[in-house]
């Protein structure tokens, strides 16, 4: 091995064909033996490629774990991020990861813009999806450049193409009907209270006994948005009954499994779609309640001040934050059009 007199590593080609035979090491200190310690900063297909990384290595020194894999690195990044953030976004980012699993066994700091890029464009996912799957790589990134892994960040360069504007898919008046006429089966008084009340679907697992107020025939939740939090959505009286059945059967939470607050997966998986599955209606996601809400709303002649109201689409406020007698009289007019 050719050792530089200045420090800066050592450049030379392997054996065998190979479609990058020349690699670049650089030292980095001694083992307990006292003998040095080499680590490989890449592989390149021409020698004056591997002279320039060791090169610029002196400017722009990376750490020894320089060669880490794309799962090892998830796994430290993880153990740390992990710590600090709601269940929901661990669950989400741990679903990214699996999504990109062809990678795991790659170099980290090797991979480019372009194997993300093939990567996400062959997933049978949202716009929005694919767009938190590239957040999630930048937060990878952002901990490989904090720890010297690599000092560029090519998520920044991934593209998510837009979606063709397609016509939100609702629930039609046959498969509401059906919903009625079937409320037994578990998850379908569910599914018609996010119909008749347009919370999205973690926002309504989190209402407890003191979010409903019976008497007056208001729901008080949201989260989000300033405009989103603390809004009251009055109780339309098709779904009133089933209301009132959660809060006569409830403690604090709603909506329990096992004491706990019933997750959002194992409402969607082992509630909502084998409800809709054996009511023979189409596969929608627990948002399209909420947008056959808005739906509803607007095709009933509801203003558009009501609708920004009850789905919390606006920064209108009601005064000094107080809902008063007029507010719900409003309110409940627009929502029984439908």
């Amino acid at each position: 091995m050719k050792r530089r007199a200045n420090g800066l590593g050592t450049a030379y080609k392997l054996a065998g064909n190979r479609v990058r035979p020349w690699i670049a090491r650089f030292p980095a200190g001694r083992d307990e033996l006292g003998r040095r310690k080499w680590v490989t900063l890449g592989y390149y297909t021409t020698k004056s490629e591997a002279e320039k990384a060791l090169a610029l290595n002196l400017i722009q020194p990376v750490s020894e774990k320089h060669r880490i894999t794309f799962s090892a690195l998830y796994d430290e990044w993880s153990m740390i991020h992990y710590k600090r953030v709601s269940r929901q976004a661990k669950y989400v980012y741990t679903g990214s990861y699996k999504l990109l699993e062809p990678l795991h066994s790659r170099v980290f700091c090797e991979l480019r813009t372009a194997d993300f890029q093939r990567v996400i464009d062959r997933l049978d996912k949202s716009r929005t999806y694919k767009e938190i799957i590239k957040t999630f790589v930048g937060l990878l990134y952002r901990y490989a450049m904090e720890n010297d892994i690599c000092h560029k960040n090519y998520a920044q360069f991934i593209k998510i193409e837009k979606a063709e504007r397609k016509e939100i898919e609702i629930f039609t008046d046959t498969e509401i009907k059906k919903l009625f006429d079937n409320d037994t089966i578990p998850g379908v008084d569910m599914t018609l209270m996010l119909i008749y009340s347009g919370f999205r679907i973690q926002e309504f697992l989190n209402l407890t006994v003191f979010s409903v107020d019976l008497k007056n025939g208001i729901v008080t939740g949201g989260l989000k948005t300033d405009s989103g939090k603390g809004r009251i959505v009055p109780i339309h009286p098709r779904v009133m009954k089933y209301w009132k059945k959660y809060v006569d059967n409830a403690k604090d939470n709603l909506f329990t499994r096992g004491g706990k607050v019933l997750k959002q997966q194992y409402f969607r998986e082992k509630m909502y779609y084998p409800a809709l599955a054996q009511l023979g209606i189409s596969k929608k996601s627990p948002h399209k309640c909420r947008d056959t809400f808005a739906t509803l709303l607007a095709r009933n002649g509801a203003d558009t001040l009501a609708i920004q109201q009850l789905m919390g689409h606006t920064n209108y406020a009601f005064t000094a934050n107080v809902y008063t007698a007029k507010d719900k009289e409003y309110l409940t007019k627009n929502l029984n059009l439908i």
